[in-house]
């Protein structure tokens, strides 16, 4: 599992290159790129946690393209964050304090983004429309990739942009965006059921939007829960 990803990120890495030069500058990040857990391939219950974008100054191997070294590096640096907080199980920032809540339900965990590419920093890191559009305009669809090769039994999404979901999973868009189900999202959770997948869609556990229900938190936990006693 681990070659085979290898191999995908390598020719997206490539990719990257071609399709979006631009994203490699230094004021952009290096992309996520995914570290499987230890006894992911093993685990029972599998769920991959997909985030909006990172944060922070992950920047350096960018500008001559990166290769395979460089892309283990990047893996391992994100393998090293996850283990940390959840061994401790304790951290101020509230996405992995619900990702920590999940992680205890004996179950293997992966962090994701939807957004490869960052904007370095620690404020304002999320893409404008236009970069967004060309980091999603390779003809790998990473997300997609990734689903197929790890095989999560269910996929929560911890917030998402909508560009980025219409390329990357545009069955579960149209699903979500088409068939009119996100009207009644605001308040709620979305789930979604594709080839023996569990897609859970929820607000970014930063969100502080008006309509947003005293118990959101627990009632993403509980649908999460729900997904896993499924298999």
């Amino acid at each position: 599992m681990r070659e085979i990803l290898s191999a995908v990120y390598k020719n997206y890495a490539k990719e990257l290159k071609e399709k979006c030069p631009q994203l490699l500058a230094d004021e952009y990040s290096n992309p996520h790129y995914v570290a499987i857990p230890d006894g992911w391939e093993e685990a029972h219950r599998r769920i991959m946690i997909v985030g909006k974008e990172g944060y922070g100054d992950l920047g350096s191997g960018k500008r001559d393209g990166l290769t395979v070294d460089d892309i283990v590096k990047i893996q391992d640096t994100n393998k090293a964050i996850v283990e940390k907080i959840t061994d401790k199980k304790k951290d101020n920032r509230k996405f992995w304090q619900r990702f920590i809540k999940i992680a205890e339900n004996d179950c293997s965990c992966v962090w994701n983004n939807i957004d490869k590419i960052f904007i370095k920093g620690k404020v304002k890191c999320s893409l404008g429309d236009a970069e967004r559009i060309a980091l999603h305009s390779t003809s790998i669809k990473i997300l997609q990739e990734e689903i197929k090769i790890l095989k999560p039994q269910t996929v929560v999404f911890f917030g998402w942009y909508r560009q980025s979901l219409a390329a990357e999973l545009p069955e579960i868009y149209k699903d979500f965006y088409e068939n009119g189900n996100y009207i009644e999202f605001n308040k709620k959770i979305y789930k979604v059921s594709k080839d023996g997948i569990n897609y859970i869609f929820s607000n970014h556990p930063s969100w502080r939007g008006r309509y947003k229900p005293a118990d959101y938190e627990n009632n993403v936990i509980t649908c999460v829960k729900e997904s896993l006693e499924r298999v």
